[in-house]
């Protein structure tokens, strides 16, 4: 009598030589016993009106909106640090050993260290978790050293009992550059 990791074993590997058994056997059959159905020979003719009156210009050359915003590449750097913060520092669990805190701590200036450490979470045996998900960000105000970011955000805690509760957050973000990368400075729930 066969043990059952052997049949398992003997029945699995039995499916798998039979799907490579029908693979090899589409692959390399006679390529002239396939019959590809001729296309239609049938063409439909549309008419359209002509096009008259359309001035067509290059995308460099259109009239920009007064509404329009054009943002520097360091102001759109300053708001991808900050999402990158929010989105790290308010997404933990209580078993993942606190690596919301260390992914914070990379994107923060020196001054913010010790606060982003009083938040360790107390780590458990029974899941408890927040996902943190930014969908807007917006520069309040913005210098060359520094810049305010408002982050929009949804937040949503998981449970012991497998519940969740989503909330809709606000953050500003005060950010400070520090030579060619943008650090948090200062962060405010709102």
């Amino acid at each position: 009598m066969l043990t059952l990791r052997t049949r398992i074993l003997l029945i699995g590997g039995g499916g798998i030589l039979s799907i490579l058994g029908i693979l090899f056997f589409l692959i390399l059959r006679d390529p002239e016993t396939v019959e590809i159905p001729p296309l239609a020979d049938e063409r439909v003719e549309v008419e359209l009106p002509p096009i008259e009156n359309v001035e067509f210009r290059r995308p460099d050359t259109l009239p920009q909106s007064e509404t329009s915003v054009q943002e520097s590449p360091d102001e759109i750097y300053a708001k991808q640090s900050a999402r990158i913060f929010v989105e790290r520092f308010w997404s933990y669990s209580n078993q993942n050993d606190n690596q919301h805190i260390e992914d914070a701590l990379a994107l923060a200036a020196s001054g913010m260290h010790e606060w982003i450490r009083s938040h360790s979470q107390e780590q458990h045996l029974t899941y408890q978790g927040v996902t943190t998900e930014v969908l807007s960000t917006r520069i309040v105000s913005y210098t060359p050293e520094k810049a305010q970011v408002e982050v929009g955000a949804r937040q949503t805690t998981r449970g012991i009992d497998s519940s969740s509760e989503t909330v809709m957050i606000t953050a500003q973000v005060d950010m400070l550059k520090s030579g060619t990368q943008w650090l948090v400075a200062g962060v405010w729930l709102q």
